[in-house]
């Protein structure tokens, strides 16, 4: 599910998956610097949005948000300009259309048992109402830092119409839950009462 839904304009979405994420926003300097993955992960949604000529990709969004807290958004934009400078930053070999397929891949590699291929996310403090988001791989030899991406903290308004949003999509997807559980009702009473009393009967057991 997006955050932000239809509000996204000209942006479409792309992928949205949640991810084990190491949080270290709120962790101690020396905490925030260990080179080694910690044991604790939180899930944390990743919502990709695109913007597109034809198929090539002028603008990439990044949000990333918590289900339980509603207050924390983080977001980030990059267009073609922008990502060179990111490539250059970080010595990447990627271009601009295929950097949301890798970033897809690499973040569908992430799992809690960090052992299992060695790929592992963390969020750091950055500057003021901003965060990193790295992803690394622990290799046997050694370690290698993916993607570095920044992203700030959305606003209260920002916030305020996230959570709207997602209440609303919430709501529509309850809704049409329970239409389509009517429905089944309504066709399992008319050939077969006693089929309609088990179901109901099984339903309240599950």
């Amino acid at each position: 599910m997006s955050v932000s839904g239809e509000a996204e304009g000209e942006f479409e979405i792309f992928f949205d998956q949640d991810v084990p994420i190491e949080n270290r926003l709120d962790a101690s300097p020396e905490e925030v610097e260990k080179d080694e993955p910690g044991e604790e992960f939180t899930n944390f949604s990743i919502v990709v949005y695109l913007k597109q000529t034809d198929d090539e990709v002028d603008a990439i969004k990044i949000q990333l948000y918590s289900k339980d807290v509603l207050s924390f958004l983080y977001e980030g934009e990059m267009s073609k300009e922008d990502f060179e400078t990111f490539k250059s930053e970080q010595e990447l070999d990627i271009d601009f259309n295929d950097f949301p397929n890798i970033l897809r891949e690499v973040l569908g590699q992430i799992n809690e048992d960090i052992e299992e291929n060695g790929y592992n996310a963390r969020l750091i403090p950055d500057e003021e109402n901003s965060c990193r988001l790295i992803i690394k791989q622990d290799l046997e030899l050694c370690t290698t830092e993916i993607f570095n991406i920044k992203l700030t903290g959305a606003g209260n308004e920002r916030i305020r119409k996230v959570s709207q949003t997602r209440y609303n999509e919430l709501s529509k997807r309850d809704n049409a839950l329970r239409t389509q559980y009517k429905d089944l009702i309504k066709r399992i009473r008319r050939p077969d009462p006693k089929i309609l009393q088990d179901f109901k009967l099984s339903s309240e057991i599950g």
